[in-house]
């Protein structure tokens, strides 16, 4: 999956079985960081978590809500 794309934003999982702290990541800063075409394998391998600083994460797109609504909107 290209990281320029709808939803513009996800969750990370961190992938220390231990911590598995999460959190809602828009997407701009990384796309500015590796360009348009970045995978999301990239982000997957490079991202740390801000909790335990382990290196790499799970990713998960947001949720579909219905055809109106679309994505559901990033959390405030």
């Amino acid at each position: 999956m290209q990281l320029n794309r709808e939803p513009h934003w996800l969750w990370l999982h961190c992938a220390n079985r231990y911590c598995r702290h999460s959190r809602a990541t828009p997407l701009a800063p990384f796309i500015i960081r590796w360009g348009p075409d970045a995978s999301s394998d990239k982000l997957r391998k490079c991202a740390r978590c801000t909790i335990c600083g382990h290196k790499g994460a799970t990713l998960m797109v947001a949720s579909w809500s219905n055809e109106e609504t679309g994505y559901a909107e990033f959390p405030k």
